[in-house]
């Protein structure tokens, strides 16, 4: 008796043919699962521009009212004006 693999010779007209499709995947999808971390929500620093509420583009500062903590500001593709606290910027 031989011990080990032993070499079966390939028949075309064999049942072999059927037991290869025996472990392959039968139109199941695969399950996706996305382990990446989620992208930090963006920080805004008071005296720094903020993005446009109209049109999210790049803001330009205008002036800073110091006694009051506001920013004054205004988009140059939309010309859009708006003034933002420092109470609005804080992250809770």
């Amino acid at each position: 008796m031989i011990w080990g693999p032993q070499r079966v010779p390939y028949n075309p007209g064999s049942d072999w043919g059927n037991l290869m499709g025996l472990f392959s995947r039968k139109g199941s999808k695969a399950q996706v699962i996305d382990l990446r971390e989620r992208a930090p929500r963006p920080v805004f620093e008071f005296g720094l521009p903020t993005p446009c509420p109209e049109c999210g583009g790049h803001g330009y500062l205008d002036g800073i009212d110091v006694k009051r903590a506001i920013m004054f500001q205004h988009c140059p593709a939309c010309f859009a004006k708006w003034e933002t606290a420092e109470s609005d910027l804080s992250v809770t």
